[in-house]
C-alpha cells in the first residue's frame, strides 16, 4: 500500500497490483505521519482499512477520503491486524498479547480474547 499524493494515485498489492486514480487532491490533515501496521482493501463496501498506533482508519476507495476514524481501539499499540473472511470483523492484536475483534461498520467493540 502507498500513496503518491502529487499524482493522485494510490498503488496496492497482494495477489495483483492495484491503482486507484483521484481526481481530488490526496494530501490531507487525515493522513498519518506514523507507521501502518495494515493496509487492506475491502471489496465488499469499497474502502481501505489502515491501522496505526491504537487508531483504526476507514478510507473511501472512490473518493480517497476518509470516511471514519476509530480512536483507542486498544490500551496498548496495535502490532497485527486482519479482517475476517466476511470482511465485516477487525480482528487486532495488541503489545500486550490481548486480541480484540471490532465492528467493521461502527467500530464497535464485539470480542476481548485477554492474553495468558
Amino acid at each position: 500500500f502507498t500513496l503518491d499524493p502529487k499524482k493522485g494515485v494510490i498503488l496496492c498489492a497482494s495477489e495483483k497490483i492495484h491503482q486507484f486514480v483521484s481526481s481530488d487532491d490526496l494530501l490531507t490533515s487525515n493522513a498519518t505521519s506514523t507507521p501502518l501496521k495494515f493496509a487492506k482493501f475491502n471489496p465488499v463496501d469499497l474502502t481501505f482499512i489502515t491501522v496505526e498506533n491504537t487508531t483504526i482508519k476507514i478510507w473511501d476507495a472512490i473518493t480517497g477520503k476518509l470516511d471514519r476514524t476509530y480512536h483507542q481501539v486498544t490500551n496498548s499499540p496495535i502490532t497485527c491486524a486482519s479482517l475476517d473472511q466476511s470482511m465485516r470483523r477487525i480482528v487486532v492484536g495488541d503489545h500486550k498479547g490481548n486480541i480484540r475483534i471490532i465492528n467493521y461498520v461502527n467500530g464497535a467493540v464485539m470480542r476481548d480474547l485477554d492474553s495468558h
